[in-house]
C-alpha cells in the first residue's frame, strides 16, 4: 500500500478538565509535541473548544451556577482573555461549534429537569446572546451535542427519543421521526457530526444488548439505525468525526470504526486507543484527533490517525483529562 503522507503542519489547541489550573495545551506541528499554557479556565476545567477565523473559544465546566467562563485566544492559544456566558440555572455548556461568523454554545441542563437546552451565540467568544430554550421531557431531557448542516442545527442528548431541529436557533421542533433509543434507562446520544450530506449521531450502549448505537439522517428529521461492527456492552461512543470522505467513531474502550457512507461500518479495538479512555474525536488538518484520559502522568493524551484505522498516541503536557481539541 502507498504510505499516507503526513498532513501539513497545523496548530492545535486542546482543553482538559479537573486537577490543576493548567487546562490548555497547544501544538504547532499537528499534535506531535505540545506546550502547556495558562488560561482563565477554572480548576474545574474546560469541556469544549472551537475555532472561528483566528479566534479560539473554550468553555469552562461549571455546573449549576447560572454562569460559565469562556476564554478566547487569537495567537494560537499562547495567551487568553476571560469572558462569561449567563446560563439558565443548572446548565452547563456541553458543546461549541462555529457557524457563519458565530460561535454557537449549547447549554444543557445537568439535572435533566426544567430546560433541556438553550443555544447561545457570539461573534467573538466574549459577548453572548441567549436563544430560545427547549423544555425537558419533550423528547429530550438534556442537550449534549450540536451540529450544523443542510441549513439546520440539530441537537441530540440525554434520553433522546427525538433530535431537535432549527434553522435559526429560535424556533425548535422535535424530529418528525424518533431516533432509535440509545439505551433503556435514560442514557444519551453523546455526539453528532454533519458531513458528506449526512448527520451521524453516536450514543451510549444499550445495557445488556452488546450494541453501540449509531444513527444517520439526511436532514435531522428522519433517522435510521445503523450497526456497529464490533458490539461492546457497557461502553459508549466518545465521539464521531468526518473528513476526507471518511466517517470515524471512537468508543471509550479503544474501539475505532470507519465508514465511507455512514451506513456500513468496519473497525476493531485499537491498541493505541485502548491505553486510555477516549473522550472526544475531531477531524483537523487532514487527520482524526482523539482526546484520551490515561491512568498515568500526563493524564491527558492525544491520539492521531490519517485514516481512522492506524493510530499514534502523542506525548502531551496536559496533567488532566483531555476533553476536546480544535485547530488553532
Amino acid at each position: 500500500a502507498t504510505p499516507v503522507p503526513p498532513p501539513p503542519s497545523t496548530y492545535l489547541v486542546a482543553i482538559g478538565q479537573t486537577n490543576t489550573g493548567n487546562q490548555i495545551m497547544t501544538s504547532a506541528n499537528n499534535g506531535v509535541t505540545w506546550t502547556l499554557r495558562s488560561s482563565g479556565i477554572d480548576p474545574d476545567g474546560g469541556v469544549c473548544i472551537a475555532i472561528m477565523g483566528s479566534t479560539v473559544c473554550a468553555a469552562n465546566f461549571i455546573s449549576g451556577t447560572g454562569t460559565t467562563v469562556t476564554v478566547t485566544s487569537t495567537d494560537h492559544g499562547a495567551t487568553w482573555a476571560t469572558h462569561g456566558i449567563t446560563l439558565d440555572s443548572d446548565q452547563e455548556v456541553f458543546d461549541i461549534i462555529a457557524v457563519a461568523g458565530l460561535f454557537v454554545a449549547l447549554g444543557g441542563d445537568s439535572t435533566s429537569g426544567g430546560i433541556a437546552f438553550r443555544a447561545y451565540t457570539s461573534p467573538d467568544g466574549a459577548t453572548w446572546t441567549a436563544k430560545t430554550s427547549v423544555s425537558a421531557g419533550a423528547g429530550l431531557n438534556a442537550g449534549l451535542a450540536i451540529a450544523f448542516g443542510a441549513g439546520v442545527y440539530v441537537v441530540v442528548g440525554e434520553s433522546g427519543t427525538n433530535a431537535f431541529v432549527s434553522s435559526d436557533l429560535l424556533t425548535w421542533a422535535a424530529s418528525i421521526g424518533t431516533m432509535p433509543p440509545p439505551s433503556a434507562g435514560g442514557e444519551a446520544w453523546q455526539a453528532i457530526v454533519f458531513g458528506g450530506g449526512l448527520f451521524v449521531a453516536v450514543g451510549v450502549a444499550v445495557p445488556g444488548s452488546g450494541s453501540l448505537p449509531i444513527a444517520t439522517s439526511p436532514d435531522g428529521n428522519t433517522w435510521t439505525a445503523q450497526t456497529s461492527p464490533l458490539p461492546t456492552a457497557g461502553f459508549s461512543w466518545a465521539g464521531v468525526a468526518y473528513g476526507a470522505g471518511i466517517y470515524c467513531a471512537v468508543a471509550n474502550d479503544g474501539l475505532a470504526v470507519t465508514s465511507s457512507d455512514g451506513i456500513t461500518w468496519a473497525g476493531s479495538i485499537v491498541a493505541a486507543l485502548a491505553t486510555g479512555f477516549a473522550t472526544q474525536l475531531r477531524y483537523i488538518g487532514g487527520q482524526f484527533v482523539c482526546c484520551l484520559f490515561v491512568s498515568s502522568i500526563p493524564f491527558g493524551a492525544i491520539a492521531t490517525s490519517p485514516d481512522g484505522v492506524t493510530w499514534t498516541v502523542q506525548t502531551t503536557a496536559l496533567d488532566t483529562l483531555a476533553t476536546d481539541v480544535c485547530a488553532g
